[in-house]
């Protein structure tokens, strides 16, 4: 029976993100401040030609991290593939704009230095925000903050998976009080049984 059972992931699905809006504030927040910020330090006019840039990067950065659901949940996305996915998302805007930069032969309209150190300090500031996120996260969780008391459903094979992920992954805000399963308390192993909630 167990078999005949659709295999699934043992990762959670949540719906909505409440912080989802505050995460992309923060993002574009660093596109724009960083881009006339790079353009002041140089001595770059911000003319409407990097205000196109801009909106062009904007855009294009909102749509690909849409595609790589880089706004999901903190509690579903692990924190390292979270920073991975900011990388990816930086490396590939950037690949882009320079590939696009260079087919309309614009490029020499736009200096390289303020391009370079505007993606550089993207990269860096919008890692660095995750990172204390995270730091504050933790402290949260570890003073019982925000933390979501969950029980799983079947003591089984999958269910004991799923607690293991939850223990290896306390930044997500949860803590597993235990299982409910109707069964004969026989067929559990021996070591779960104390777990055990009820039926």
């Amino acid at each position: 029976m167990e078999d005949s059972v659709p295999k699934k992931s043992s990762h959670f699905e949540l719906a909505g993100n409440g912080f989802a809006f505050l995460h992309r504030f923060f993002d574009i927040s660093i596109y724009i401040g960083l881009l006339l910020v790079a353009c002041e330090l140089y001595g770059v006019t911000f003319d409407k030609n990097y205000l196109i840039l801009l909106l062009a990067h904007i855009a294009g950065t909102s749509y690909i991290a849409e595609a790589l659901q880089l706004y999901r949940p903190w509690r579903v996305n692990q924190f390292r593939y979270m920073l991975w996915l900011v990388c990816l998302l930086l490396l590939v805007c950037f690949a882009g704009m320079i590939s696009m930069l260079f087919l309309f032969k614009v490029s020499e309209t736009f200096s390289r230095v303020v391009v370079v150190g505007w993606y550089s300090g993207s990269a860096i500031l919008m890692l660095s925000w995750r990172l204390v996120f995270r730091i504050i996260r933790k402290v949260q969780v570890d003073h019982g903050v925000n933390l979501q008391r969950i029980a799983i459903v079947g003591l089984t094979p999958r269910g004991i998976q799923l607690y293991h992920e939850i223990k290896r992954h306390p930044e997500m805000g949860f803590d597993c009080i235990g299982f409910f399963d109707d069964r004969d308390v026989q067929r559990f192993p021996a070591e779960y049984r104390n777990l055990l909630l009820g039926d």
